[in-house]
């Protein structure tokens, strides 16, 4: 329950052929809460209106060449302390 290594920095690989350029990397700031607005963007689906929701579209990141909609990204750790990520010059 900590932001160390498997918090922060945690691969992910994505197969898109036709859609993803093949052999890229990006190393902007995204995270899985960023799936469902992703996904909603990607079948053209609203999101719920009844509540709040924290994700953010990062489907542009796919494409290539796009930067994070995201500048920072904070969270509390397991001990309830505030910590976070900011995002530098993170590209794809």
């Amino acid at each position: 329950m900590s932001t160390f290594e498997g918090g922060r920095r945690v691969p992910r690989i994505m197969w898109a052929p036709g859609r993803s350029p093949a052999d890229t990397v990006c190393d902007s700031l995204a995270s899985t809460i960023d799936l469902l607005p992703m996904i909603a963007a990607l079948t053209n689906k609203p999101l719920p209106d009844d509540r709040s929701i924290d994700g953010v579209d990062i489907s542009s990141l796919l494409f290539g060449g796009a930067k994070s909609p995201r500048e920072e990204f904070l969270y509390f750790n397991n001990g309830g302390l505030l910590e976070g990520s900011l995002s530098e010059i993170g590209s794809c």
